[in-house]
């Protein structure tokens, strides 16, 4: 249900991307109705699926789910139920935004921008972090469970988030129309923020109305550009170093804290930002 809202509040497509959506669509057989097509693609992905049924086969040259997922969000259901091989198929197209298909000693390239979101239990019985039962598995087991995700694979993931399970006044209040009307206007609210982002970050990267560039996709950090101070980097570099974050680790806290300033509409890339990045950087079960 949380990937399915994230693709509600992201912007319609623009008429290349819907272009680019309504190819690939073609070439894989994957027809729906007229009112979908400037929505953006959402692709749900069970624990069942292979490494070639997301990044695609290579001796006929078919797309993955990766492609199919293009310009909109891959949902991975259970992602600590997948096969580690396989979620660490995602690591390249995750970072070059494409994938490469190989087919008599010819090489075929096929889009993959997309937007992953994955859930998962903390533990196998699922219930390490609920307040109402209590956890079965020890914390051997834990260790083991959660390890099926590689550090290299989860150094790319931008955000990590915990949701426990709802008691009953939240899931009575879910329920009552009113609370419903209050979530429809939240929904209008939140969408309002992200095109605020999605626009400030056009204005950054100069769109030209075809394929958009984001924080998280730029090649490189331009400070400047990123309107980061020195002693906001100072501080980043600081709290990095002491978290042990790589590289890459670091470089996502910058463009984060970027995105987060873009919502609140920001002009400057502040410490606040940063440490609120590193909030949504750091992983409780790992």
């Amino acid at each position: 249900m949380a990937g399915r809202m994230i693709g509600d509040l992201m912007p319609e497509l623009t008429s290349y991307e819907a272009g680019n959506v309504y190819a690939i669509n073609e070439v894989c057989g994957v027809y729906g109705s007229e009112s979908d097509i400037w929505k953006r693609p959402f692709r749900y992905v069970s624990q069942n699926a292979t490494a070639q049924s997301l990044v695609g086969r290579n001796h006929t040259l078919a797309p993955g789910e990766l492609t199919l997922g293009n310009n909109g969000i891959v949902f991975l259901d259970e992602i600590l139920e997948f096969p580690s091989h396989v979620v660490d198929s995602l690591r390249e197209p995750m970072e070059n935004r494409e994938i490469k298909l190989i087919k008599d000693s010819k090489s075929y390239i096929y889009p993959a921008d997309f937007l992953l979101v994955g859930a998962g239990n903390p533990c196998r019985c699922g219930f390490y972090i609920d307040d109402s039962k209590k956890c079965k598995c020890t914390p051997l087991n834990r260790r083991k469970y959660l390890s099926k995700l590689s550090g290299p694979f989860l150094d790319r993931i931008d955000l990590f988030a915990e949701l426990r399970t709802p008691q009953k006044k939240a899931l009575e209040e879910m329920a009552s129309p009113i609370n419903r009307s209050i979530m429809a206007e939240s929904q209008v609210q939140y969408k309002d923020i992200v095109e605020r982002a999605w626009k400030m970050q056009e204005e950054r990267f100069g769109f030209t109305g075809e394929k958009h560039v984001f924080n998280s996709t730029v090649k490189t950090i331009d400070t400047d550009l990123f309107r980061a101070s020195k002693e906001t980097l100072n501080y980043a570099s600081e709290l990095a170093e002491k978290s042990r974050y790589t590289g890459r680790g670091f470089s996502k806290l910058i463009r984060v804290g970027r995105t987060i300033a873009d919502m609140e509409g920001s002009e400057d890339l502040n410490i606040s930002h940063i440490n609120e990045a590193a909030i949504f950087k750091t992983r409780e079960f790992s």
